[in-house]
């Protein structure tokens, strides 16, 4: 019989290594990008308990964000600062606004971009309603959030909060 050599004695154990940690460690951990929009997701809640008249109504189940344009998230949590994260596929909008009385709150997750020395995510709050021939209609007003991060020792740090949106009359 032939003797194994050094080099696949040390890829078994990398594997078994691996193996034994995917198998005890389920912990979730973010990719660097996703830390970011999980930031901005929590400062969009912050924002929206501090001033709720800037939102555009509420989503019959009470404390669930919907994400629109979430293509480039990979480990979404299932909740943020108490809020319950539902991603909304296109082919399950029209479901989820007649659930919601017809009108449903989605968020708008932009990219990340650079602007004056500093990134930025933009959230905004979109209000779909049933609209004729089976369509939905979209409007982009009420709360927005922007989170802005700052590269610090070769790490995005984040910065500050704006909220911008006009104040509805209810």
């Amino acid at each position: 019989m032939k003797k194994p050599n050094k080099l696949s004695i040390f890829i078994a154990l990398l594997f078994l290594q691996g193996l034994a940690y995917s198998q005890c460690c389920n912990e979730v951990r973010p990719s660097a990008n996703d830390s970011l929009y999980i930031k901005a997701l929590t400062e969009y809640t912050k924002a929206l308990e501090r001033e709720p008249r800037r939102s555009v109504g509420e989503n019959v189940e009470p404390k669930t964000l919907y994400l629109a344009r979430c293509t480039y998230l990979f480990d979404m949590p299932e909740m943020i600062n108490g809020y319950k994260v539902f991603v909304l596929w296109p082919n399950d909008q029209e479901k989820y606004v007649k659930k919601n009385n017809n009108k449903l709150i989605v968020l708008d997750l932009l990219p990340l971009t650079f602007e004056d020395g500093k990134f930025k995510i933009h959230i905004i709050q979109e209000l779909a309603t049933s609209g004729s021939k089976n369509d939905l209609d979209w409007a982009d007003f009420g709360l927005g959030v922007t989170t802005y991060f700052k590269l610090e020792k070769g790490k995005m740090v984040f910065d500050q909060t704006k909220v911008v949106g006009a104040y509805l009359r209810k």
